[in-house]
């Protein structure tokens, strides 16, 4: 039996992780192809802003801030606001965009020259046309790839990737995925049904990763799933429902500087931020 959807993690563990070896070897792999590489290749990415997110759930929304996640199920507008957005962090977010898509063209390149063996698919979109809890939860998002394993022209295994970019000290401090990591893979993984994920988790300042091994290569949890995020889901379509009813508390932090509903939340932190700054616009020059 292969290893492509999560009801296949049901089967003996001795075949299974028959298959996670197969996967395991993919950092070797990738190592490998960029050793014989020439590195004579263009990279093109796009930037894709708050601003046009539609109304639902976001896997990268589902964690920390409970009143972000009721304001996008209500659709609320998203919103830059300049005089407090936190541009230093942009350009970080900014640079880890620019790391997915090199990623994602090396993995591409790589699977080319395993001459079919792995295939790989990046920007794996996810919306409620998928059915099932895509549907049900209307969850719009986009896995950065999955990876397909292939033995004479039949698929024996699927992986997802989820590529996430760190500072040295997060880097180093980390000893498995972040929990709101694990909350944003899990969704990836059950609205794409893949059993297996691997969150690669690179250090800006030395380019060391993480490979495809435990604890940053998993199962589907489906106790995470069916305890925690589903009845958060559920709480907050009823609480996003309650038209009348008191939004929920706060949840501040620095992140308030870059949330595209702080016009609408008012966090205090940014009203501080906002009474500090002079605004300056091109009328100015």
């Amino acid at each position: 039996m292969p290893l492509l959807t999560i009801a296949d993690l049901e089967q003996p563990a001795q075949i299974r992780n028959q298959f996670v070896t197969h996967a395991m070897q993919l950092g070797t792999l990738w190592d490998q192809w960029k050793a014989q590489n020439s590195g004579d290749y263009e990279i093109l990415t796009n930037f894709h802003g708050e601003e046009g997110r539609a109304t639902g759930v976001h896997a990268s929304e589902i964690s920390k801030c409970f009143r972000r996640l009721v304001y996008a199920i209500r659709g609320c507008q998203r919103r830059v606001m300049p005089e407090q957005k936190n541009t230093n962090m942009q350009r970080r977010m900014d640079i880890g965009t620019l790391i997915h898509a090199l990623f994602q063209h090396e993995f591409h390149e790589m699977c080319d020259w395993l001459g079919g063996r792995v295939t790989f698919d990046d920007e794996v979109t996810i919306s409620p046309k998928l059915g099932g809890v895509a549907e049900r939860w209307n969850i719009y998002s986009s896995c950065d790839g999955v990876f397909t394993f292939w033995n004479e022209g039949q698929p024996y295994l699927r992986m997802g990737l989820e590529i996430k970019t760190m500072s040295d000290p997060e880097f180093t401090k980390m000893k498995e995925p972040l929990d709101y990591h694990q909350d944003q893979v899990c969704v990836y993984m059950k609205t794409l049904d893949l059993p297996l994920m691997w969150v690669l988790c690179v250090n800006k300042s030395n380019s060391r990763y993480t490979g495809p091994t435990a604890p940053f290569l998993f199962h589907f949890n489906s106790m995470l799933w069916t305890t925690k995020l589903e009845p958060r889901l559920a709480h907050a379509y009823r609480t996003a429902a309650d038209i009348g009813g008191q939004l929920p508390t706060r949840e501040e932090g620095m992140y308030c500087a870059w949330c595209p509903f702080a016009h609408d939340c008012k966090p205090q932190q940014l009203q501080q931020v906002g009474r500090n700054t002079t605004a300056i616009t091109s009328r100015d020059f």
